[in-house]
């Protein structure tokens, strides 16, 4: 793999192949996880706001913000993951809601 180019083909024939396998084993999945990724992306937003408010006014920062909100943090990143790879065959999506 000399450049970029082809590295990016690899992802997405890779990304492709997960979307085919889990779509075609699971077929109630991409539903659910489109309705899992909606909800938990919008409870996010509703989470996050009055936690910004606080951990801004707090000396100490982040230790402000609420395991509740650091678990929604962690559900919508997962959710993504899920999303990125159902859905939209997108390993380098996945790979960084990962990380």
């Amino acid at each position: 793999m000399g450049d970029f180019s082809e590295l990016q083909m690899v992802l997405q024939l890779v990304g492709e192949d997960i979307r085919a396998y889990l779509s075609t084993t699971y077929p109630w999945l991409p539903i659910t996880v489109v309705a899992g990724f909606s909800l938990a992306n919008s409870i996010r937003v509703l989470a996050y706001v009055p936690q910004i408010l606080k951990a801004s006014r707090d000396e100490n920062g982040a230790t402000a913000i609420s395991f509740v909100t650091w678990g929604l943090f962690l559900l919508s990143h997962m959710t993504t993951v899920a999303y990125a790879l159902v859905q939209l065959a997108d390993v380098v999506m996945a790979l960084i809601f990962l990380g």
